[in-house]
C-alpha cells in the first residue's frame, strides 16, 4: 500500500505532459528511505499519499555529509512543511528530527483540508508556568525520550503520538497567536519557493524561505546528536523589485524583474 500511494504521488507531482523526469540520486536515495524506513505522518495503521514539493541538496555545514531539505504539503497541520535528510559517504541516508515550518502562523484555510491528531486522541496541547525558552525546550526533549513529537511555541507546546520516528520544531521566535494555548485555530504557512547555499561573508550556510513578501532566512550552524538544527533565524522583507531566489555558483542571490541578478543582504 504505501510503496502505491508514493509513486502515485511522485507521478502526480513530476510528470508533465507524459514526461517523466529523472531525479537526481540524493532524491531518489531519500524517497527509498521514507517508503522504507520513516514513512511521515504515521498515525495508527493509516498511510496518506506522500506529497513532495520541492527541495534543495547541499553539503550546509561543509562536514562532506550531503543534506537535502524536502518540502512536503503535510496532511497534519502539525508536521513540517521543510524536513531535513542527511546522506553520507556510503549513500546512508537519515532524517533530521527538527523540522521546519518558515512563514507566519495563519488562520486554518478549509481549502487545506489538514488533519488534525487532536481528533484522534493522540495530541495534546499543554502550557507550562515558566516562559524561559530554554525549560521549554528540555520539555521537548525528555518528550522525545518517550517517543512523542513536539512543536514548541510561544505560549504552549503541542505534542503527538505517531508511529515510527518523532519530529520537533521550535517555532517560539513567531509572535503569531501568541495569547493563545492551543493550535486549534491556525496552521503553517505555505513556502512558494527555497534555496540553500552561501552568502558573501559568512562562513555559514543558509536557508532560505520565501513566504509571501518575506524571506525566512535560516543560518545553518550545524547539527546536534542528529536531531536538533543549531541555527540562527532572520525575517526579512523582500529586497525591491525582486522576482526570485537565484543560485549563482553556491551564491544565494535574487533576480529582479530585468533579470538582473543581486546579491542578498541578511
Amino acid at each position: 500500500m504505501k510503496k502505491l500511494l508514493i509513486i502515485f504521488a511522485v507521478l502526480v507531482n513530476f510528470t508533465l505532459y507524459g514526461q517523466e523526469y529523472n531525479f537526481p540520486k540524493e532524491i531518489n536515495l531519500v524517497f527509498d528511505y521514507i517508503l522504507n524506513e520513516d514513512y511521515p505522518e504515521q498515525f495508527g495503521d493509516k498511510s496518506y499519499q506522500f506529497r513532495p514539493i520541492d527541495w534543495q541538496i547541499v553539503d550546509i555545514d561543509n562536514d562532506g555529509i550531503t543534506e537535502v531539505f524536502l518540502q512536503t504539503f503535510p496532511h497534519y497541520r502539525q508536521s513540517p512543511t521543510i524536513t531535513i535528510f542527511q546522506i553520507d559517504k556510503n549513500d546512508k541516508v537519515s532524517r533530521i528530527i527538527e523540522g521546519l515550518a518558515p512563514g507566519h502562523l495563519i488562520e486554518l484555510s478549509e481549502k487545506d483540508d489538514y488533519l488534525d491528531p487532536h481528533t484522534t486522541g493522540t495530541a495534546i496541547d499543554l502550557q507550562l508556568k515558566s516562559k524561559e525558552p530554554e525549560k521549554y525546550r528540555k520539555f521537548a526533549e525528555s518528550s522525545l525520550k518517550f517517543g512523542l513529537s513536539t512543536v514548541l511555541y510561544k505560549n504552549f507546546i503541542h505534542t503527538d503520538k505517531r508511529n515510527g520516528k518523532e519530529i520537533y520544531m521550535d517555532l517560539m521566535c513567531l509572535d503569531d497567536y501568541k495569547n493563545e494555548g492551543s493550535c486549534e485555530k491556525f496552521q503553517f504557512s505555505r513556502p512558494e519557493q527555497i534555496i540553500a547555499g552561501k552568502l558573501p561573508n559568512s562562513e555559514f550556510g543558509y536557508f532560505i524561505a520565501k513566504v509571501n513578501n518575506e524571506l525566512f532566512c535560516y543560518k545553518i550552524l550545524g547539527f546536534e546528536k542528529s536531531t536538533y538544527i543549531k541555527k540562527e533565524i532572520k525575517i526579512i522583507e523582500l529586497p525591491e523589485d525582486f522576482k526570485k531566489l537565484q543560485l549563482d555558483n553556491g551564491f544565494i542571490k535574487y533576480e529582479n524583474s530585468k533579470g538582473e541578478l543581486r546579491d542578498l543582504t541578511i
